[in-house]
């Protein structure tokens, strides 16, 4: 979940708000930790490499 900008039941539901082809089923908080770590790691990598 983000808080922020996320689409998927935060600040906007996807699945709910819009209709699709298919029918998509959503489980939250799995691996939430590591998920988030990584994008983290992922962005302040961004950030440092962008100021080189």
């Amino acid at each position: 979940m983000d808080e922020k900008t996320g689409a998927v039941g935060s600040v906007l539901n996807l699945f709910k708000d819009f209709t699709f082809n298919h029918k998509v089923e959503v489980e939250v908080g799995i691996m939430q930790n590591e998920c988030r770590n990584i994008l983290k790691q992922f962005f302040k990598e961004l950030r440092k490499n962008k100021n080189v």
